[in-house]
């Protein structure tokens, strides 16, 4: 188990709980070559200290300059984190900006794993065959995000066919759609 016995130390415990990287620290207007400098040395003045808390606390997570500083008071913990699903999944996008991703509020069920108001995320995918009889994000020609299990693709079209059913049982509720994009599931906010 980790000590959280300096300040660097809990700078860089709650940085990691919140999944920061040091470059992240720039978006909260907070230089990544301070953030080194903090989390390297245990001169952290109260200043520095309430800057942290008002970016961790945007990020979700309830901490006080007095624990940063000193280590009194309760340590947060990943459950602990008060986390608006909405800013998350900005959170996540930011995270993997990197990757093209598709994110929608789900209106209904899938399958009963995805309920009405669920935030689904799914990576796109550049070889959707191997996809085939999966679950998978499909956006189509009309911009509609839903989630089915991919039977087919014809990528000389932009066509798929999927079964659209949503529950678990397969029934005979084929569906075609021309699509824009096809991505794998990758993240599920209840």
């Amino acid at each position: 188990m980790v000590t959280l016995d300096e300040p660097k130390k809990r700078i860089k415990y709650v940085r990691h709980l919140a999944g920061l990287k040091q470059d992240d620290f720039a978006d909260y207007g907070i230089p990544p070559g301070t953030i080194r400098t903090w989390e390297s040395s245990n001169n952290l003045s109260r200043k520095a200290a309430n800057r942290l808390v008002k970016m961790f606390n945007k990020c979700g997570i309830e901490i006080t300059a007095d624990w940063l500083l000193t280590g009194e008071g309760t340590a947060p913990a990943p459950d602990s984190f008060n986390i608006n699903k909405y800013d998350e999944i900005e959170f996540f996008k930011r995270r993997n900006a990197d990757q093209e991703i598709i994110t929608f509020c789900s209106p209904v069920n899938y399958y009963q794993f995805i309920e009405p108001g669920d935030l689904v995320a799914a990576f796109i995918v550049n070889d959707p065959d191997q996809y085939i009889n999966k679950h998978v994000v499909i956006e189509t020609k009309g911009n509609l995000q839903l989630i089915a299990r991919l039977i087919s693709i014809d990528e000389t079209t932009s066509s798929c066919e999927c079964y659209e059913d949503q529950s678990l049982e397969l029934k005979d509720s084929k569906t075609s759609f021309n699509y824009n994009r096809i991505g794998a599931i990758t993240w599920i906010r209840k």
